[in-house]
């Protein structure tokens, strides 16, 4: 997904990530690689970046992600 323009269409994408990053947490958790791997794809296929990280302490996995800068022609000013 490009050119998200819209408050409303942001604020439905950012619960979606949500929830599929809660999933792929889970399945990597489960050592299901091939299920993060495709929520992984399915995130980044609504237009955002997922950054992994693991905490250093404790080797919790989580995720932080932001919209994708949209490309000029897709949405860009």
């Amino acid at each position: 997904m490009t050119g998200v323009t819209t408050k409303a269409e942001r604020t439905a994408i950012a619960a979606r990530v949500g929830a599929l990053i809660e999933a792929r947490i889970a399945a990597r958790n489960a050592r299901d690689f091939a299920e993060s791997d495709r929520l992984r794809a399915e995130i980044v296929g609504l237009g955002v970046v997922l950054m992994d990280a693991k905490d250093p302490v404790t080797g919790e996995f989580w995720s932080t992600w932001r919209f994708a800068k949209a490309v000029r022609g897709e949405g860009a000013p």
